[in-house]
């Protein structure tokens, strides 16, 4: 039998006091919980790739008020986002006037606002800071309109950025476990699985 080796990424070490990192990305372990109707194959993931060549577009026609909620692995105070729309491939359908809400309660109550912002038409990188750092789990986009298409609303990256909290050092899994294959022998030192 060969020997697996896994390491365990969502379990990294914290970044420097004071680094911001983004913290919403696939990377970091945020993954989307709630998403609006989507066009085939241009899925949430998309936006949390850290790719600007990916992104998000809207179900054909349904090009207002497309809301996302996203959840963290844990709280974080995000001080600034940023937001891609440089590769929409339709005239007017890069996303226009957003708006952001954290909630440190649930996914679907608590919300406030950090920001609300109109983005420019093709452009990468555009980067507003949040009106306040509050300490949050979840984040909600609203995309409330694009830049003139009566067909598509598109993005290709939402990134928050704020200082990574300490991640607690992961529950020692060693064992062995039976499946429906044969029995999997797992060792765990640190973050690394064999």
């Amino acid at each position: 039998c060969g020997m697996v080796l896994l390491v365990l990424s969502s379990f990294s070490l914290t970044s420097a006091h004071g680094e911001a990192v983004n913290m919403l990305s696939l990377q970091e372990g945020t993954l989307p919980v709630s998403v609006p109707p989507t066009y085939s194959g241009w899925n949430a993931q998309n936006l949390l790739d850290d790719s600007p060549q990916s992104g998000w577009a809207c179900e054909s026609g349904k090009i207002s008020n497309n809301v996302f909620v996203f959840e963290l692995v844990e709280p974080a105070a995000l001080e600034r986002f940023e937001f891609d729309n440089a590769w929409v491939d339709a005239e007017g359908a890069g996303a226009k006037d957003i708006l952001v809400e954290v909630s440190a309660t649930s996914a679907s109550s608590g919300f406030s606002q950090v920001l609300r912002a109109s983005l420019a038409d093709k452009t990468d990188g555009q980067s507003f800071p949040a009106s306040a750092k509050t300490p949050a789990r979840w984040v909600r986009l609203t995309i409330t309109n694009n830049q003139g298409s009566a067909e598509w609303t598109e993005l290709f990256s939402f990134r928050g950025f704020g200082e990574k909290p300490a991640m607690p050092t992961p529950v020692n899994i060693s064992g062995t476990y039976e499946s429906s294959y044969s029995l999997f022998h797992v060792r765990q030192q640190g973050t690394a699985l064999s």
